[in-house]
């Protein structure tokens, strides 16, 4: 049996704001790094370039380079493109911070 629709949108809200706490509290520089490397390994999972993710996400190739390099983080914004570029959960490209 199906779960209601509206059993489904409080799940997706409950796993959103659990992002949207574990971003916050990750947004440190020392963190940028590390979540880069899990982009870049999900990335190459995938076999995806660095382009063909960009294009997927519908972000630019700096923000890619920028983010896999630990030179910045992913907003709330970029994390839903990259997990849905990726096909998975944004929960696992915060996976191992």
């Amino acid at each position: 049996m199906k779960k209601p629709i509206t059993s489904n949108l409080t799940t997706w809200c409950s796993d959103y704001q659990s992002v949207t706490v574990q971003v916050m509290a990750k947004t440190d520089p020392k963190h940028y790094k590390k979540f880069g490397k899990r982009v870049s390994e999900l990335r190459k999972a995938a076999g995806l370039t660095q382009e063909q993710l960009a294009e997927k996400a519908d972000m630019s190739y700096d923000t890619i380079t920028s983010i896999e390099h630990g030179q910045q983080f992913a907003t709330l914004g970029n994390l839903h493109r990259l997990a849905k570029a990726l096909k998975v959960h944004p929960m696992e490209l915060l996976r191992n911070q």
